[in-house]
This record gives structure tokens, sequence and C-alpha cells, in this order.
């Protein structure tokens, strides 16, 4: 459960089958599905975004462009009983309190990190954030197709042909990890046994990782959409120098799942994920603004520092995204 005025920061891997990434659909599908009014519904608990905007942390030459709004869950409290104090007894007492925490998201269209702020006790987590921008961002595209088929109706193409011309969205949302905290981590083994590392198709970036540059090198030769890699020694044990080093800049990148399996120093089970040593970072009470846009501000600082000190890796882009985020910021503010 994230903390009131914590700091995530995570890799937003959008794909549309093979061939498409976030940018290629940003204006059609991806920004409509934050600011259309949907919502994610179970029970007495709906999930919506709100005061979602485009916001500009660059210039007019050169474009960092983020959508930037509140995610809020939206639900009632229930409970059934209270301890009294004064009488040493348990009584029944129904009541019901609705309450609204909320986060405030910040996702960064030139190289898709995402920003999340805990504002609230009890703020809805980076997994149901996934589980509905996902749900929204697959309605979008459901729309996009519909749209696409009746513009060309009379061509005849079927909406089966446009499904698979287009792909399918599938979305990973990835914790950023620091070097520091990988190494802390698996320090703390005695045997390290197993390392499970799944290989993450990202949206448009290059690996720098020579290891996992090959290993992805081979994935996309065998058209695989999953591929693992399994290192395991359970008697003798993993060198954990050699893993730190795989792991740290990959990892850093937001671009790899990992399971990390055996004991600790107390002869204990131990078991990790790239969750056990995210990157995070706070505001203070004094630095929370009571606007998204002064929000969104400190959060993108603290971002772009930890960027700048080393503690967050971004890689190379295969494409030029500069180009493509200038075009939409010239489209939003209505310029030629």
């Amino acid at each position: 459960m994230p903390k009131k005025g914590e700091l995530e920061f995570a890799n937003f891997i959008l794909r549309f089958g093979q061939e498409h990434v976030l940018i290629d659909f940003v204006e059609e599908i991806v920004i409509p599905a934050f600011n259309s009014g949907l919502e994610r519904a179970y029970g007495e608990t709906t999930h919506f975004f709100h005061d979602v905007e485009i916001l500009n942390f660059g210039n007019l030459e050169n474009p960092v462009l983020c959508i930037v709004g509140r995610y809020i869950k939206n639900t009632v409290v229930k409970r059934e009983q209270v301890f009294d104090e004064e009488n040493n007894e348990l009584i029944k007492d129904n009541s019901s309190l609705h309450t609204s925490p909320s986060a405030v998201f910040i996702l960064i269209l030139n190289n898709h990190r995402l920003i999340y702020f805990s504002e609230t006790s009890y703020a809805p987590s980076l997994l149901a954030f996934q589980t509905t921008i996902g749900k929204f961002i697959k309605e979008k595209y459901h729309h996009f197709i519909d749209e696409l088929h009746q513009q060309n109706q009379h061509r005849r193409i079927t909406k089966t042909e446009l499904y698979r011309q287009y792909g399918n969205p599938s979305l990973e949302i990835v914790s950023l990890t620091s070097e520091e905290s990988i190494s802390e981590f698996i320090n703390q083994y005695s045997l390290l046994k197993t390392v499970e590392i799944k290989l993450l198709t990202t949206n448009n970036e290059l690996d720098n990782n020579e290891f996992f540059k090959q290993a992805k090198k081979i994935k996309e030769e065998a058209n695989s959409n999953t591929t693992t890699i399994t290192h395991n020694n359970g008697k003798d044990g993993l060198s954990k120098g050699a893993v730190t080093r795989q792991l740290e800049s990959a990892l850093s990148q937001g671009i790899l799942k990992i399971k990390l399996k055996g004991k600790d120093r107390q002869g204990n089970e131990l078991e990790g994920s790239n969750q056990n040593f995210k990157v995070k970072s706070h505001l203070t009470e004094e630095e929370i603004s009571q606007t998204i846009s002064g929000i969104a501000n400190s959060g993108y600082e603290i971002f772009q520092n930890l960027v700048d000190q080393g503690i967050i890796h971004i890689g190379e882009s295969r494409d030029n995204i500069s180009d493509k985020i200038k075009q939409l910021w010239n489209k939003l503010n209505g310029s030629s």
C-alpha cells in the first residue's frame, strides 16, 4: 500500500501488436483513454481519472509533453463493530463512510516514463492504476477500430482485418529500480538459488546492456511474445556479483521483470521481485501544492534530478520521438 506523499517511478510500456507503440496512437487512443470520463466499477467502488490535462515541461522548440491528472478511487468503507474501551468490550456498530483517496499521475510522452504520487492515505496502488488505464485503452482501441471500419466500408475491409493490421493493445507498468537497491537486496542472500528474467518488448527504446540486447535479438528472430531466461543453481548458489551486474542497467530502465529465490543469512526462504528495489521519493507537506500542475512540476523535477544523478536510466530511442512530440504539441496549440 503506497504511503501518503510517496513518489514512485515506472516504465509505461504500451504496444499494439508487434509494430505499433504508444506514440503511434497517442491522439486516437491514449489521450482519450485518460480524459473521456470512463469508469471502472465493481460493487460500490469506481475508479476514474479527473482533471486531466497535457502539460509541457520543456519549451516551444523542444517540448516535453506529459499527460497529467488525478486517479481517484471512489468507494465506501464499512464497519460492523467497534471496541468500547470504557466498558472493555466489542459492540456491534454498523456504519459506513464515503471516501475518495487519490493519486496524481504524470505520464511523460517523450520517454513513456510514469511518475506516480500518492497524495492521500490509502491512495490506489500502481497496480490498480495499470488495471484501470489498461481497460480504458482497450475500450478506446475498440472504438478506434469501429470508426476505421465505418470509414472504410466502401473498401469492404472487415474488422478482423483491421484488428490484425493494428494489433491488440498490451500494457506493462514496470517499476524503475536503482543499482544501489538491487545490490543491497541481492546481498541479503546467503544462497541465491534461482533468478527468473522476463524480457519485455518496450515502446521504442534501445537497451545498452549487451547481454540483454543479444537476448532480445534472439527473441525477435523467433517471433516470441514472451521470453524468459532462468539461472538456477540450488546446490552451490549463483554468483551474486555476476547476477547484479547483469541486472543493474536493464532493471533501472524498467525493461525486465524478475523473480529471485534463495535463502537469507538466517537460512529463511527469501524471494524478491522488481517491487523490492524500486526507486521512491517523497514530497513534504510544504512541497505539496494544491494544484495538479504544481504537484506535477515538483514530481517531474525530482524525476529529472534522479536521471541527472544516474539513479534512473533512460535508453536511447529507436525513432525520432522528438519530431512526433513537437507535431503533437503544435496540433494541441493550433500551430501549423
